[in-house]
């Protein structure tokens, strides 16, 4: 008897491995059944209120802004969880020079109250501007 799989026998075993792993990754990627998707609400509208940030601190100048003594505003487009977090950042507008990476990096690390609606927090999405001024 062959102790050696025959290449038909190989053949079989990779394909069988390369269908499970793509049934499995086709899965992970499927929303959860039981789990709906939350609505994510504009801010200011349609009886929503606005989130306040409770802990915001100035973000770190980037060395090249710095060095080109750059000031600047960066407009971030955010969504502010009912847990007070930032997620979803996207730079709406920026400046470059390293700006527009340190405006994300502080954004998230704040800590909102988040908005309200009909007395209960709800997800949503809001602009933030952060504004760039060197110290002199």
């Amino acid at each position: 008897m062959n102790s050696c799989p025959s290449s038909w026998q190989r053949l079989f075993v990779s394909h069988t491995a390369l269908f499970l792993f793509v049934v499995w990754a086709a899965m992970a990627q499927q929303p959860g059944v039981d789990k709906p998707k939350e609505e994510i609400a504009t801010a200011g509208r349609d009886g929503v209120g606005m989130p306040a940030c409770k802990y915001c601190p100035d973000p770190e100048y980037s060395k090249e802004a710095r060095k080109k003594k750059y000031e600047g505003v960066v407009v971030l487009s955010v969504v502010v969880t009912t847990e007070g977090k930032a997620t979803n950042i996207q730079v709406t507008k920026g400046p470059g020079l390293g700006l527009d990476e340190k405006a994300v990096d502080a954004v998230r690390k704040w800590r909102f109250k988040p908005a309200m609606k009909d007395g209960k927090p709800v997800p949503t999405k809001v602009p933030i501007e952060v504004t760039f001024r060197l110290k002199t």
